[in-house]
């Protein structure tokens, strides 16, 4: 029974070590990789690595790319190590009024949008109320009285010499013809244009 309780304390303990490990993790890649300094290091660490194993297979030596690693290492981890405490303490240590106070801002935040998108919104109204008024307040123009159509007489015979242009004497005919008077002869070559 003690055995069992003690395999299960090894497999707790184990499963919490990996967790710890797998949120240092996670907290440490957020930091290295929310700087391009620390990503530098990185990539630094790495090539000196390859090429320290390039070396050590060839049996040549690699105490300078080990002082190269431990080194660029001892500057990653002076960038790192308090990003990630930083990190830990604002995931840990929110507190009631922390949480309070981020409703708040987010509160006001939203409040500002509305605020804004309501302006936006009122603002195409407010110009067009602006342009009508203007419209209605300018001087309202006369509309252009239409070119009456001349009266004609036509009971009286009229000739080519009586019309300005030829326009005029089609006009004429026309109207003639749909008032059943005849086209006064004034169509003598019958094309529908009175003389031409």
């Amino acid at each position: 029974m003690e055995q069992k309780n003690d395999n299960e304390d090894k497999k707790v303990k184990k499963w919490l070590i990996i967790l710890a490990l797998l949120y240092v993790l996670v907290i440490s890649l957020k930091c290295i990789f929310g700087s391009w300094w620390n990503i530098v290091l990185l990539i630094l660490i790495l090539c000196t690595t390859i090429w320290c194993y390039k070396r050590k297979k060839n049996l040549q030596t690699h105490k300078r790319g080990t002082f190269l690693i431990i080194f660029f290492s001892l500057l990653l981890a002076w960038k790192v190590i308090p990003c990630a405490w930083h990190t830990h303490l604002t995931i840990v240590e929110e507190t009631p009024e922390d949480q309070k106070q981020r409703e708040l801002e987010e509160e006001a935040a939203l409040k500002k949008f509305g605020e804004e998108h309501k302006t936006a919104q009122d603002e195409p109204d407010a110009l067009a109320a602006k342009r009508e008024a203007e419209e209605k307040n300018k001087p309202q123009s006369k509309p252009e009285p239409k070119p009456e159509r001349p009266v004609y007489n036509f009971k009286e015979d009229k000739d080519c010499s009586d019309f300005s242009n030829s326009t005029e004497a089609t006009a004429f005919m026309k109207a003639s013809k749909t008032a059943g008077f005849g086209d006064h002869r004034l169509d003598y070559n019958h094309d529908g244009i009175a003389c031409n």
